[in-house]
């Protein structure tokens, strides 16, 4: 805090030879300080009584607070070289109302210009984001300076310095270097992410390119960059600039949060607080012009938002704290990656509410601690919405094999069951059904009925028991466990081609049963529904059933020169019933159907683990 000491004596003069080794010289241990209570006029200033001034204690910041009246500053300046030299005073704040430098000269003031906040920006006698006012000191002179400021009901933060000409250049050109290259980095951040949304469609990285928006325009603001630039000539929306740049920044980075953090109500204790500040932050944000525009009229909202600006930031910095450490908690190790990535921003704002507090000082120079914090959070918040994206693919592809493994143990079952009581079918067709056919037909030829009537009866029962025997087969083919999976495909689509219309052409290449028995009669069973199929719905007079052995897959593959298939056919049950068949193999299956007949093929893999 300011340190003062009453004093009747003139401070020392400020010998700006010394600028030659300095880089800057702070001078506010060489001024004099009056608190304006009466209204004293710039034509007064001169006939106070100097023991009304204090002295300023050897401080290179001032923290005044929120002062209520008009401050004056005195200091002098000496050349003690035989060359006129020039300097440059700066007045490191970049809000204050009104600003203005006199010169004391032979007893009349001259005055350097009127600036501040309250005027535009081309009023400042040096275009510089904080007040810089140039001067030249003649050989062997001494020349008192006063200077005006008029808080207006602002804070008061301030430091004051003196830079050569050449150091004034660097200190330009860093700083807008500097700010160029965090605006270029927060910028290709944010595209970025807009870039990631519309490729993944994922909200959290529409909100972080937003937010990175309103971090930029953040950091303009709070350097007066945006005023300079964007709008020189509308001093009334610079104040509204920066506190509602501030709480819009607040409000996004809070939404940025829930989203990278999967806060819920369900697993957060304070996701109303959050909820509640958010929407807050964000109202503040946007009423600030509408309502700081009248504050010079209406005083008490300067006192209102400024113990928002002290309050809201502590509050949100408490709250993102408890949420990280609450996901944490719940081993959501994401939280403190977000937490590390926050971490300088959060310190940053919350030194900038101390120092507005007057709990410490520290000079406004740029870059500060909030806006180096912001570049940096950007960064890591982007690599970490990145590394999220990464972990909840990885959790996806996790969820997916587990479920996609769940189905094939279902199937497999399903299927297991299906084989069961097939074989017990077929079983019982061929041993009790076949046996009462055959009992039946005996029984027939004992009976003394006409001999015609006889024989037709006999040839009813035989066809039956072949078509019994016939579907026993296509249930459990007999001896299958000792049968080749080649070797019973052609015998079944040779006894095919004695009983049924269509010709079929059986073709097998290099099969060496590198298959287990039990996906060698899932392969049977697709072959099945593919014939029953050719055969109920093509109108083919040919097909050729080929299976082709490859190194890493074998090749179902059926053809015919029927109609093709219609729509209706592929949603059909004997192509669903292929469908789940080939996805317990964890096979593909392709259809290339037309008026000129089908071909179907299917790619089965040998390893299935």
């Amino acid at each position: 805090m300011l340190s003062l000491h009453s004093t009747i004596n003139a401070q020392k003069p400020v010998d700006i030879k010394h600028l030659e080794q300095e880089a800057h010289l702070f001078i506010l241990d060489r001024c004099s300080f009056l608190d304006d209570s009466t209204g004293i006029g710039s034509n007064d200033i001169l006939s106070v009584d100097q023991s009304n001034w204090t002295r300023i204690s050897k401080e290179r910041f001032i923290n005044l607070g929120f002062p209520k009246n008009k401050l004056w500053l005195t200091f002098s300046l000496v050349n003690t070289d035989s060359v006129e030299h020039e300097c440059f005073l700066v007045f490191a704040n970049h809000v204050i109302r009104g600003l203005e430098l006199f010169q004391n000269r032979n007893g009349r003031l001259f005055s350097y210009g009127k600036t501040g906040t309250d005027f535009p920006f081309h009023t400042r006698p040096y275009p510089f984001p904080v007040f810089i006012y140039p001067l030249r000191i003649e050989p062997h002179a001494t020349r008192q300076y006063y200077l005006m400021t008029d808080p207006g009901g602002l804070s008061v933060q301030f430091s004051l310095m003196l830079f050569s000409k050449k150091d004034i250049r660097r200190v330009e050109n860093r700083m807008y270097l500097i700010f160029g290259l965090f605006t270029g980095i927060i910028l290709l951040v944010g595209l970025f992410n807009l870039f990631v949304f519309f490729a993944l469609k994922e909200n959290i990285h529409l909100l972080y390119f937003l937010y990175t928006l309103s971090t930029i325009w953040l950091i303009w603001s709070s350097e007066g960059l945006d005023f300079q630039f964007v709008f020189p000539n509308h001093p009334l929306l610079y104040i509204p600039g920066r506190l509602g740049s501030l709480f819009l920044s607040f409000s996004i980075l809070l939404f940025v949060m829930q989203g990278f953090l999967r806060q819920t109500a369900a697993n957060s204790i304070v996701f109303k607080w959050v909820w509640v500040v958010k929407w807050f932050c964000l109202l503040i944000a946007l009423s600030t012009w509408p309502v700081l525009m009248h504050e010079r009229t209406y005083p008490v909202i300067s006192v209102i938002y400024s113990w928002i600006t002290r309050i809201v930031p502590i509050v949100v910095i408490g709250l993102i704290l408890i949420s990280c450490i609450e996901k944490i908690k719940q081993r959501y190790w994401l939280a403190g990656f977000y937490l590390a990535a926050v971490f300088s921003f959060l310190a940053g704002a919350l030194l900038n509410v101390l120092m507005l507090m007057g709990v410490f000082n520290a000079l406004p120079m740029p870059p500060t601690l909030l806006e180096t914090g912001i570049v940096i959070e950007t960064i890591i918040i982007s690599f970490g919405i990145l590394y999220r994206y990464n972990f909840f693919k990885k959790e996806k592809e996790l969820i997916a094999k587990q479920l996609h493994d769940y189905k094939i143990s279902t199937s497999r079952q399903i299927i297991q069951a299906q084989e069961i009581e097939q074989k017990r079918i077929a079983e019982d067709l061929h041993d009790e059904l076949g046996g009462n056919l055959a009992a039946i037909k005996m029984n027939i030829q004992s009976l003394s009925i006409p001999q015609e009537q006889a024989k037709v009866v006999e040839q009813l029962i035989d066809r039956a028991s072949t078509n019994a025997r016939n579907i026993a087969h296509n249930l459990m083919p007999p001896e299958f466990d000792q049968t080749d999976l080649q070797n019973m495909l052609g015998n079944y689509y040779q006894r095919l081609n004695t009983e049924g219309s269509i010709k079929f052409h059986f073709h097998s290449t290099g099969y060496d049963r590198t298959l287990s028995k039990e996906d060698e009669l899932m392969i049977y069973r697709i072959f099945l529904e593919l014939t029953n199929n050719i055969i109920k719905h093509s109108q083919a007079t040919e097909a050729t059933i080929q299976m082709i052995t490859y190194e890493k897959y074998l090749e179902l593959m059926a053809e015919d020169n029927g109609i093709g298939f219609s729509p209706a056919a592929k949603n059909g049950m004997g192509l669903k019933n292929i469908n789940a068949r080939i996805n317990y193999l964890k096979g593909k299956m392709n259809i290339d159907s037309g008026g000129s007949g089908t071909t179907i093929v299917i790619q089965i893999p040998y390893n299935n683990d």
